[in-house]
């Protein structure tokens, strides 16, 4: 109702003030645009998605935080990939079955045009919120783990080249892709794993939203690159359209032109044997952490993703991840 009304309307007045001439008086174009940022960011990751003002989130999803702005046509982003042959026929026929359009364009974010940097990195996570990260006791261990590369990201002299994007594996985007200073880590609050798995329909999700922005750039001239991480606990159960094929054709086209890494970690549930879950998908072994199920061993996990990540960011070339 009003509500929603209201507060889409309190931030579409916050672009206005971060984007109009009023900010390039003082000869600083971007600053407004990342006060903006900073302000619903930390606004929204204030919120449990069960809290009181869950309406909030419902009301303002992320396309609104920048409400106002030219929405860039993912259809056309795609089409660009397949003409400049980063996306193969299998791999846009496969993207076209779907209706998932709305859902790449909420981890899209900040705009080229507000993007300064010569070249980019764009470093993306999707954390598994399934039920069993919290039964198993692993929550504060993912919580820690996805802080500790945005920290070790934003304290590197890449920081102002790099763009980072946390989506759930439940779909929920805690960020879109924002500069380190607008990235929102997990807390108790934003991170309350009791969903399911549907590794295979998110994944693909994930995978085209980082194939869109990185094309996005590409079509206004910037280097682009990216290192993107998905993490599990269990084998896909809940997935209602894609398929571990269509996953495969996806990665391949980002491997083979080798500016992209795509790794997975499986977190050990006893169970599932990740190796050949991920292999299924398309994702190659020396990308493939298993950590056993224990706090340290998950941490330890990510603090290596971190590592490379960082030796990306530098402009290294890193052809596997190194052992915990």
């Amino acid at each position: 109702g009003f509500g929603c009304i209201g507060n889409t309307a309190i931030l579409w007045v916050f672009h206005k003030l971060a984007t109009t001439r009023f900010t390039r008086i003082f000869r600083f174009p971007v600053m407004g645009r990342a006060i903006f940022d900073n302000l619903v960011t930390v606004a929204l990751g204030t919120l449990h998605r069960d809290s009181p003002l869950s309406f909030f989130m419902q009301c303002t999803t992320v396309p609104l935080w920048y409400a106002g702005l030219p929405t860039p046509d993912i259809n056309r982003l795609f089409q660009n990939a397949h003409d400049d042959g980063m996306l193969s026929t299998g791999s846009l026929q496969a993207l076209d079955l779907v209706d998932i359009g709305t859902q790449i364009q909420a981890g899209l974010g900040v705009s080229v045009d507000d993007v300064s940097a010569s070249e980019v990195l764009l470093v993306t996570m999707m954390p598994d919120d399934s039920g069993s990260i919290r039964y198993a006791g692993n929550a504060g261990a993912v919580r820690d783990g996805h802080n500790m590369v945005l920290e070790a990201l934003a304290a590197s002299q890449q920081r102002d080249q790099i763009l980072a994007h946390t989506r759930f594996l439940n779909g929920s985007v805690l960020f879109p892709y924002a500069p380190l200073s607008a990235a929102v880590p997990l807390s108790a609050r934003n991170y309350d794993p009791r969903h399911g798995t549907p590794l295979y329909d998110q994944t693909m999700i994930l995978l085209a939203t980082v194939l869109a922005k990185a094309q996005e750039f590409a079509d206004n001239g910037v280097p682009v690159r990216t290192v993107t991480l998905i993490i599990t606990d269990g084998a896909d159960q809940h997935s209602t359209f894609a398929r571990p094929q269509q996953i495969a054709l996806l990665v391949d086209d980002l491997l083979r032109a080798e500016q992209h890494i795509v790794a997975a970690m499986g977190v050990d549930d006893g169970a599932t044997d990740f190796r050949q879950v991920f292999r299924e998908m398309g994702i190659r072994d020396e990308w493939i952490p298993t950590p056993g199920s224990s706090a340290g061993e998950i941490r330890r996990a990510f603090q290596v993703f971190s590592q490379s990540a960082m030796h990306v960011a530098q402009g290294g070339q890193v052809l596997s991840l190194p052992a915990p």
